[in-house]
């Protein structure tokens, strides 16, 4: 992230932004529950908990998101270099 000596410092959220955000919050955790609820396969349960990864990671301050981004990139590519080995990709 580029520092910019020209920014604005961002105004504290007022009390109706926050009441947003926070109905907003209990919305997505709702709707993810009833999907993960609604997940017949673990492949459904992953592919549900990428997508809510994924809306989630947008919210955070970029430091954060980064580095979990960067864990869970860590991760999924050991499960797919097993996956390509199950396969028969790699002797």
């Amino acid at each position: 992230m580029a520092f910019d000596p020209d920014a604005v410092p961002a105004r504290p959220a007022t009390a109706r932004e926050l009441r947003a955000q926070r109905r907003r919050a209990d919305n997505r955790r709702e709707f993810f529950a009833a999907r993960r609820g609604a997940a017949a396969t673990a492949q459904d349960r992953a592919a549900t908990a990428w997508d809510q990864w994924r809306a989630l990671i947008r919210d955070l301050p970029e430091a954060d998101a980064e580095r979990l981004a960067e864990e869970i990139a860590d991760a999924m590519a050991d499960q797919i270099d097993h996956m390509t080995t199950l396969q028969g990709d790699r002797p």
